[in-house]
């Protein structure tokens, strides 16, 4: 991850996460609270808590995810990675909000949803049962 770049404020309803860090020294917010991990640490998140991660550092910093249970969270990071392949992303990495509803709707249960928007209204905004 490139200085400068963050993932913002999200949940995974169902899955925990765990950031482990490989290289650099990257700022978590986990449920409010301010972390800051180097190299050979671990941040862990449990299901259904808000929490972002940004690299403050003037230096790339690499991070291994694992989320569990993993559902179908591969089939969705290879529907986003083809995307930003195909150039359907904005500059920040992100799909189309049309995209993003036909995903929301597909991958239910993987999706990370935005922390300051409520699920239920995320869902219906995306045509998907709340």
């Amino acid at each position: 991850m490139r200085p400068g770049a963050f993932i913002p404020s999200h949940r995974h309803l169902r899955q925990e996460e765990t950031f482990e860090l490989l290289a650099g020294t990257g700022t978590f917010t986990v449920a409010g609270e301010r972390i800051i991990a180097r190299a050979g640490e671990r941040v862990h998140v449990p299901a259904g808590v808000a929490h972002r991660f940004r690299n403050r550092s003037c230096e790339d910093v690499r991070v291994r995810t694992r989320l569990r249970p993993a559902l179908r969270t591969d089939e969705l990071f290879e529907r986003l990675f083809k995307l930003g392949a195909q150039g359907k992303v904005n500059q920040l990495g992100a799909p189309s909000p049309l995209t993003t509803a036909r995903l929301i709707r597909e991958f239910r249960e993987e999706f990370f949803y935005l922390a300051a928007v409520p699920v239920w209204l995320q869902r219906i905004l995306a045509g998907a049962r709340p």
